[in-house]
C-alpha cells in the first residue's frame, strides 16, 4: 500500500496496521520530527482544510500537511511523493518499520533514533538533512556518522561549505532543492501588474530606504516583511496576493540556502532582483536564481537603471519552475539521487 497517494492523505500509522508485532516494509521512509504543536496532528489538517475551502480562493492559504520540521521542505516532499504514488511512509513507528531508503529532513533526536536504526539493519540506506545542521560539526558531527550513507543540502552553496569544513563528506553530499506547489502559486487569469514588492528578510533600513525612492521617481511599491517570530510572519495568501500584481520582486536578504519564497515568487511569474552586497558578489545569495527568473544588483543606481529597461519579456520564471521545481519534479529528483 502507498502511503500519501492522491486519494489519501498523510497516515502516520498505515490504515491496515493491525499487529504490534507485524513488520511494515516501505521503499523510503521519510523523518522529520520535532516537538509537537497543533498544527501537526492529522485531525487539525483535516479542520483546517475544510475551512480553507469555505474562504474565498484569494484568502485561502496553501492546504494544510501534519508534518514536521522544516515545514515548507516536508510538505513539498511528501505531497510531491503522492503525486507520483511512491511507495512511502511519513513518520511510521521505526520499531515496527524496515525500508529500502530513508530520509532525516530535520530533527537532532530524529536523526539519533534513526542513526541507530540504520546501525541495527533495519534500513539499507539512511540519508541526513537538508534542514538539521547548519555546518557538519554541529551536534558533535552526528551526520559524520558512518551508518548515515549521505548528507543532503539544499544548494550547491550549501554544499562547498560542508565539503570544505569537512573533506571527508567529499562526495557524500547531495543537492536537493524542496518545490513548491505551483497550482497555488499561480496567478489569476487577468493579474492587474502595477507593483514593485518589497521582500525584507532582516534588512529593514534599506526596505525603508529603497521604498523611499522607488515611490519617488513613481513606482507603486509595497514592503512585505519576513521576521523570525511567528507574530512577525506574513500568511502565503497575502504573499501570493501581493505578487498576482506585481511586476517585479525586490529581494532584501543576506544570503538563502535555497530561497523557496523567490520561488513562489517566479511560480507567479514575477522575476526577482535580488540584492547582493559587496562581500558576497562572488555568491549567489538566491541559489537557484537563472537569467529566466531574475537579476542580481548591488546599489539601488544599478537596481533603477535595471528597473528603466525592464521589459517582462525579459524573464521566464513561471515556466522555469513548471520545468525545474515544482513539488512532484523536486520528489522525482530524490527518489532517482537514492537510486
Amino acid at each position: 500500500m502507498a502511503l500519501g497517494t492522491s486519494k489519501m492523505a498523510i497516515d502516520v500509522i498505515p490504515k491496515n496496521f493491525t499487529s504490534r508485532r507485524k513488520m511494515r516494509h516501505y521503499d523510503l521512509v521519510v523523518l522529520a520530527q520535532q516537538p509537537r504543536t497543533l498544527r501537526q496532528y492529522r485531525a487539525y489538517a483535516l479542520i483546517a482544510n475544510f475551512y480553507q475551502r469555505l474562504l474565498p480562493h484569494r484568502l485561502q492559504d496553501p492546504r494544510t500537511y501534519p508534518v514536521g520540521g522544516h515545514y515548507a521542505v516536508t510538505r513539498s516532499l511528501v505531497a510531491g511523493l503522492s503525486s507520483l504514488d511512491a511507495e512511502f511512509a511519513y513518520q511510521p513507528p521505526l520499531a515496527r518499520t524496515t525500508a529500502r531508503s530513508a530520509i532525516v529532513l530535520a530533527g537532532a533526536k530524529t536523526l539519533h533514533e534513526a542513526t541507530e536504526w540504520r546501525r541495527n539493519g533495519h534500513c539499507q540506506l539512511l540519508w541526513a538533512g537538508p534542514n538539521i545542521v547548519e555546518h557538519p560539526h554541529q551536534l558533535d558531527g552526528a551526520i559524520l556518522s558512518p551508518h548515515i550513507d549521505g548528507v543532503v543540502v539544499p544548494s550547491n552553496n550549501v554544499r562547498q561549505i560542508f565539503e570544505t569544513q569537512e573533506p571527508s563528506l567529499e562526495g557524500r553530499v547531495r543537492v536537493w532543492p524542496a518545490g513548491v506547489d505551483e497550482q497555488y502559486w499561480k496567478s489569476s487569469p487577468i493579474p492587474r501588474r502595477d507593483l514593485i514588492v518589497i521582500y525584507n528578510k532582516r534588512m529593514p533600513d534599506l526596505a525603508h530606504h529603497l521604498e523611499k525612492i522607488l515611490r519617488d521617481r513613481g513606482y507603486r511599491c509595497v514592503t512585505l516583511n519576513y521576521g523570525d517570530h511567528r507574530r512577525d510572519k506574513y500568511r502565503p495568501h497575502e504573499f501570493r496576493a501581493l505578487l498576482d500584481r506585481a511586476i517585479a520582486c525586490v529581494f532584501l536578504t543576506y544570503n538563502e540556502s535555497q530561497g523557496l519564497a523567490a520561488t513562489e515568487a517566479w511560480s507567479m511569474d514575477v522575476p526577482t532582483f535580488a540584492y547582493r552586497a559587496g562581500p558576497t558578489l562572488n555568491i549567489d545569495t538566491i541559489p537557484y536564481m537563472t537569467p529566466d527568473t531574475g537579476r542580481y544588483w548591488s546599489n539601488i543606481d544599478e537596481l533603477l537603471n535595471m528597473f528603466t529597461t525592464y521589459s517582462p519579456s525579459q524573464f521566464r520564471p513561471r515556466a522555469w519552475v513548471l520545468a525545474n521545481m515544482t513539488d512532484k519534479i523536486c520528489a522525482n529528483l530524490l527518489l532517482a539521487m537514492m537510486r
